[in-house]
């Protein structure tokens, strides 16, 4: 999928991947829209997207309104699994939604035992786990990279969640120039190995492994949630070894 009018709209599955299924591939969705999908089987998996074995690339797309119909359904966006190499590139994540009571079920995106990942210049934005202890925005588990390979959020911004902004479970990611801003619950929460948060601004929250991270008010222009460029404290506040947009 490599053009603007590409797209998976009103979909629905009873199994994994409500707009697209990927398996053992490196498909490359580029400037798609994938919207509206939805997965209602018992444990189905990845309304927007769902991703296993493979090395794909998501890149300029809008995920928003994809849904899980059924109580233990997970990743509303995007689901990925089992040695997956995931690129997220310059992405929407946007009002998807989640019905999975657990801390590692997200709305937004689950990378689940996945060998790489990076999410890099995304919106996450207003999603939502509706059940009491889900994550609405990202969650990260089960995963064991192999040596020199990692787990990386950047340039990212994740807000206007509906419950926890990051959840990560016993393994160490790395996020850096990030901005976690009105999560109603947790900013960032962990269970196990602290995550390392480099250079972000997180509101109301004590990073354990940190550097030159703040809690100021980032200046979102409107609902766009871009920066205000004249006085946002996050303007030019990054690392200077982040990739920008």
């Amino acid at each position: 999928f490599r053009a603007a009018a590409r797209h998976r709209q009103r979909n629905g599955a009873g199994l994994d991947g409500g707009g697209l299924h990927i398996e053992r591939s490196g498909l490359q969705v580029v400037s798609c829209l994938v919207a509206s999908n939805s997965v209602n089987g018992s444990t189905a998996r990845g309304s927007g997207i769902y991703i296993t074995d493979g090395a794909p690339v998501i890149s300029r797309t809008s995920l928003r309104c994809n849904s899980n119909i059924n109580s233990l359904g997970d990743g509303g966006a995007i689901y990925a699994d089992n040695g997956t190499y995931l690129m997220v590139d310059s992405c929407l994540i946007s009002s998807n939604s989640s019905k999975a009571n657990n801390r590692d079920d997200a709305a937004g995106i689950r990378l689940d035992a996945v060998n790489k990942g990076k999410i890099f210049n995304c919106l996450v934005l207003s999603n939502d786990n509706t059940a009491a202890n889900g994550t609405d925005g990202i969650s990260v588990t089960g995963i064991k990279p192999t040596m020199g390979e990692s787990i990386v959020i950047q340039n990212t911004t994740v807000a206007n969640n509906y419950g926890r902004g990051l959840h990560v479970t016993n393994l160490s990611i790395t996020v850096t120039n990030c901005i976690f801003w009105d999560n109603t619950l947790d900013m960032l929460a962990y269970i196990g190995t602290p995550i390392n948060v480099y250079y972000s601004d997180v509101q109301n929250a004590s990073v354990t492994n940190s550097v030159g991270c703040k809690s100021a008010d980032p200046v979102f222009v409107g609902e766009s949630y871009y920066l205000d460029q004249g006085s946002s404290p996050c303007v030019d506040a990054g690392g200077s070894s982040s990739t920008n947009s």
